[in-house]
C-alpha cells in the first residue's frame, strides 16, 4: 500500500516571533527579518499574506521607525537645520529646485526678426 503525499502544513509566527517581528520592522528589511527566523523571504512574504496578525505587527514596527525619524527630522528643521528645512519642504510641501513659480510655465519665446539685405550700406537707403 502506498503512502499518502503529506506537505508539510503552512509555516506560520508563533506569539513570540510575531512580538520580535514588529520590534524587527523597525530596523530591518524582510530579508534581514526572513534570515532572523531562518526563513526564505518568499516563505516570509507569504506568512505575511497568510496571518493578518503579522502583517498588522510588521507595518506598526516599520511605521514606529518613520514616526520616530520624522519627528526627529521636525525638531531638527524646526531648530534652524536648514538642510532638514529643505528636504522636509520638498518631500512634503511640494518644493522644488525649479526656478518658475508656476510649474507649467514656460519662458516666453525670443522674437527673430530677419531682415532681407539687399547689399546696400545702411547709408545707402
Amino acid at each position: 500500500m502506498a503512502k499518502a503525499f503529506n506537505p508539510k502544513p503552512p509555516k506560520v509566527l508563533d506569539d513570540k516571533q510575531i512580538e520580535q517581528l514588529e520590534a524587527l520592522a523597525s530596523f530591518l528589511t524582510i530579508p534581514q527579518i526572513a534570515d532572523f527566523f531562518m526563513i526564505a523571504p518568499a516563505t516570509f512574504k507569504r506568512i505575511l499574506d497568510r496571518q493578518p496578525i503579522a502583517m498588522s505587527r510588521y507595518k506598526k514596527g516599520k511605521s514606529q521607525a518613520i514616526i520616530s525619524v520624522a519627528n526627529s527630522l521636525v525638531t531638527k528643521a524646526r531648530n534652524g537645520d536648514i538642510t532638514a528645512q529643505i528636504f522636509f519642504l520638498k518631500t512634503q510641501g511640494g518644493w522644488s529646485d525649479k526656478s518658475s513659480d508656476l510649474p507649467d510655465e514656460k519662458p516666453p519665446a525670443a522674437k527673430v526678426v530677419i531682415k532681407e539685405y539687399d547689399g546696400r550700406k545702411p547709408s545707402d537707403t
